[in-house]
């Protein structure tokens, strides 16, 4: 997203500009000077001198956006706006306040009308195209994609835009040939090759020696940024994989997760095994059998809402595509709604404490607020799907809030899925970037599953990935079952589903289900002592 950058625009004269200036140009300079709490205080003076100094309003709401302080940025723009409707930078200004507190539709809205006012400026084109790609409009965002790029031919970073848009869309031809436009625009763009690679992996894109080459060339340079060898990392460790160079492939995969383990470390990021254990530990003290005993009648008898839960590359997108596609359910994908409006009521007052609620009204408040706004995002469908894979660590409550919802458990081989999210470049995902570390995660996961199988039995529907690739319709028909559904073939061509898949697995959706990801981890058996180990298993009469 561009940068907030400072509006100029011609005050309106009054009987006390000339001190009003002042206090605005005392404001300028401390801002500027990166004094930021002062400069609100000198705009402050202005504008109660001069309650209609558009400048004033616009650099206070500056200053605030760097003091983090959204709303009061928010109010500032507005004024902007008010007093002079055909600012554009006050629309983007505006929203991009909105956005950050988390007010998705509003902020499109603002983004909307920036691009309007000025609609040579391809900036703002750009902005509301991923605005409109994080609300799942990929038509509109993909025109205003377009147009970002006509009013500024040759941006490597709108063509990457519009490549992962495209994607989205299940266009993934037309994807590689306008992430080939990427590199024709900037050769090295690192993110361009790590998309091109994921195409590879579906059999979209065909890598020349000269590309894999450049891909070697950018790894052995001290110019790029960790971040992007990163990324032509894993781009390099994908094509070897296909090629079936395991070893080398396997180097690349280890050489990328090291970056990106040193990248997390440099931002304070670290998995911590020991520390996880003890909070899964906390959890199972804290939901036992009396827990439940205590709160049943809590929340509401809603069947409106499915979880879908797993470790990340257990086909938990894979599962919630197959139930979206079915024309009374809707996939939100992965929203942490939930969890805020839990914080937010909770009472134990540690934050590394299972959250708490305090009495039944406080269950059923939370309950009727999560339900209003899955209504909305729902549309008036049957079953609204949440795909927080973290709500695994907040069944109890779940349970505790929604005694009808129905709870989808996706199961994978776990040397499989280990191995898949080692290779997935999951870069926010601390624990993902040794195997260690992801089979000391895998532990406390699995053993938290198997409490709440203990305590809340018959709750929970479990999918296995291998059956369900093995067994495709006689799952779905299961699956749809659990969820109080009718039969609809819809579900079984779930590739033909047009929705928004905002996760690594877009691609993986956009075809039929296929075996090939079964068992793969036997290609990797030389290197995978490590995450066998963690696993508590051992290597002999693995097959």
């Amino acid at each position: 997203m561009p940068p907030i950058v400072d509006g100029s625009t011609t005050p309106v004269s009054n009987s006390g500009a000339g001190n009003a200036s002042t206090w605005k140009r005392l404001g300028g300079a401390q801002l500027a000077a990166g004094n930021f709490r002062e400069a609100v205080a000198s705009y402050e003076e202005a504008l109660r001198i001069r309650p209609d100094f558009v400048e004033a309003y616009n650099e206070m709401g500056i200053a605030l956006h760097h003091l983090g302080e959204w709303a009061r940025a928010e109010a500032c723009y507005g004024q902007v706006i008010r007093l002079m409707p055909s600012c554009a930078l006050a629309y983007f200004n505006l929203g991009t306040a909105l956005r950050r507190q988390g007010k998705s539709v509003a902020a499109c809205e603002a983004f909307a009308l920036a691009a309007r006012t000025d609609p040579d400026n391809a900036e703002y084109a750009n902005t509301l195209a991923v605005s409109l790609y994080e609300q799942g409009d990929l038509d509109r965002a993909v025109s205003y994609y377009r147009q970002a790029l006509r009013l500024k031919p040759g941006d490597a970073g709108f063509s990457t835009n519009l490549a992962i848009a495209l994607i989205e869309q299940g266009l993934l031809d037309d994807a590689a040939a306008q992430l080939r436009e990427t590199l024709r625009f900037q050769p090295d763009h690192a993110m361009a090759y790590h998309l091109l690679s994921q195409l590879a992996a579906e059999g979209r894109y065909h890598f020349a020696p000269a590309e894999l080459e450049r891909l070697r060339a950018i790894l052995a340079s001290n110019r790029s940024s960790a971040s992007d060898r990163s990324l032509c990392s894993f781009a390099l460790a994908r094509v070897l994989n296909q090629q079936g160079c395991h070893d080398e492939a396997f180097h690349y995969f280890q050489q990328g997760n090291c970056l990106n383990k040193r990248l997390l470390k440099e931002r304070n990021i670290s998995f911590d095994a020991q520390a996880h254990e003890a909070l899964i530990d906390r959890i199972i003290a804290t939901y036992d059998q009396a827990y439940f005993e205590k709160v049943k009648g809590w929340g509401t008898d809603s069947d409106l809402p499915v979880f879908v839960i797993g470790m990340p590359r257990s086909g938990s997108t894979l599962v919630e595509h197959i139930l979206a596609s079915h024309p009374q359910v809707v996939g939100v994908g992965e929203i942490g709604e939930i969890n805020r409006l839990i914080a937010k009521s909770g009472t134990n007052g540690k934050p590394d404490a299972p959250l708490l609620l305090p009495d039944q009204p406080a269950a059923e408040k939370v309950a009727a607020d999560y339900l209003q706004w899955l209504a909305k995002a729902g549309q008036g469908a049957a079953r609204v799907i949440n795909k927080t894979l973290e709500n695994s660590l907040h069944v109890g409550m779940i349970a505790t809030l929604f005694p009808r919802a129905r709870i989808i458990h996706c199961r994978r081989d776990p040397i499989d899925m280990c191995l898949s999210l080692y290779f997935a470049n999951f870069r926010n995902v601390p624990f993902a970037t040794s195997l260690e570390d992801i089979g000391a995660f895998h532990r406390g996961y699995d053993k938290l599953m198997a409490h709440w199988s203990r305590v809340l039995p018959g709750r929970i529907h479990e999918v296995g990935y291998e059956e369900l690739i093995h067994n495709q319709e006689a799952v779905t028909r299961q699956l749809l079952a659990h969820c109080g559904l009718d039969w609809n073939e819809r579900c079984l061509a779930f590739f033909n589903t047009r929705r928004n898949v905002q996760t690594i697995s877009t691609m993986q959706v956009r075809k039929p289900i296929s075996a090939q990801a079964i068992g793969r981890w036997k290609n990797y058996r030389a290197h995978l002592g490590p995450l066998f180990k963690a696993l508590g298993r051992s290597t002999e009469g693995q097959r």
